[in-house]
């Protein structure tokens, strides 16, 4: 059985990834645009 403790640590450095990722995408996403208006 899976503590409570351990789905809170899994689920935090989930959501740490994904907000990793969704940085690295707006970050992609405003050098694309950077591009196309020069």
């Amino acid at each position: 059985m899976i503590s409570i403790a351990t789905m809170l640590w899994k689920t935090g450095s989930f959501m740490s990834h994904f907000s990793l990722i969704r940085k690295f995408i707006n970050y992609f996403t405003k050098s694309i645009e950077k591009q196309r208006f020069t």
